[in-house]
């Protein structure tokens, strides 16, 4: 109990730090004013957390993920999840609509050895079992050596990594403009990792609905005047919401798999590989927003969160 106790103390003190670093508001006098009242938000997510992170030690890696995606999630609606490779090196790459995409996106995929390039929060340091499956990456520095070994073992090994090669939060290809756009200010990295090892398929994923309306159209996200990134303070406007009224938010995010490609289906395009993974994406992305319902799409399915709902208690209790 003492021990529980600990770590929510110390998972707390990293989500306020990581919110208030991230907005450049580390001051003594901002956290003064700032800390009571992100509190109660703070202490609610690090119970969530501290819960998470004891079923990925009890459940696994990718259970866990079913298990804690309904209480952020209301539906996820899935897309090709037939295309999925089951074995063998496989580079997932994704948009990055919000920060549960990365949840719900690795939830989706039948692979026990997934692993997720992260940016290297506090808080996602202090989870001693989840924080194995996750590489991490500073979002200031271009270099990042260690992760990219990281990643080109791994790949190397067999096994697959899920990456957000935009590096920030990207426009919601569904509820705002830009979403394309923002491809081509994605990472090159991607080519690195595939001339690395050039046995490895990529799959190109996309991402929607992971940020509701109401916040992305919020005056709190005009705020920052330009200073501040107004998809991030959407995000945590939503966040602290759900903490602290958990019915006010039913998310419906889509998530579409695309087919795997291998290098040389991607050289095929006659573009660097950079190149052809970003008109790929601007592909998938438009096929996502044409049918990212199941109106549309009769194709793709439901997941449901109120189907497992009554096993969450079990599993992150």
């Amino acid at each position: 109990m003492a021990q529980a106790t600990a770590q929510i103390v110390t998972l707390r003190h990293s989500i306020l730090d990581d919110i208030l670093t991230d907005f450049g508001l580390s001051s003594r006098f901002a956290r003064k004013m700032l800390e009571p009242l992100l509190w109660l938000a703070a202490h609610r997510f690090a119970h969530l957390a501290a819960r998470f992170d004891r079923a990925v030690l009890k459940l696994g890696f990718q259970e866990a993920l079913r298990r804690v995606l309904p209480i952020l999630v209301h539906d996820v609606y899935y897309r090709g999840t037939e295309h999925i490779p089951t074995e063998g090196p496989l580079l997932v790459v994704s948009n990055h609509p919000g920060s549960y995409d990365s949840l719900a996106i690795a939830a989706g995929l039948p692979r026990s050895d997934l692993q997720i390039v992260a940016a290297g929060f506090r808080t996602l340091r202090s989870l001693p079992h989840a924080s194995q499956h996750l590489i991490f990456v500073n979002p200031q520095s271009r270099a990042n050596l260690s992760a990219v070994r990281s990643v080109i073992c791994h790949l190397r090994s067999g096994g697959a990594v899920l990456v957000f090669p935009g590096g920030c939060l990207e426009p919601d290809p569904v509820l705002l403009p830009g979403a394309s756009e923002a491809l081509h200010a994605w990472s090159p990295s991607m080519q690195l990792f595939l001339d690395s090892v050039p046995r490895a398929r990529t799959m190109i994923t996309v991402a929607s609905g992971f940020i509701a309306p109401r916040f992305l159209r919020s005056p709190l996200a005009r705020l920052g005047n330009g200073r501040y990134d107004p998809l991030a303070i959407a995000e945590i406007a939503q966040g602290i919401a759900q903490l602290l009224l958990p019915n006010l938010v039913r998310l419906k995010p889509s998530v579409s798999y695309g087919i795997a490609r291998s290098v040389d289906e991607l050289r095929q395009q006659g573009e660097t590989l950079y190149q052809s993974i970003v008109a790929e994406a601007g592909r998938r992305m438009a096929d996502h927003v044409r049918g990212c319902g199941p109106e549309q799409s009769p194709s793709g399915r439901w997941w449901s969160g109120q189907l497992t709902t009554g096993g969450l208690a079990q599993g992150l209790g």
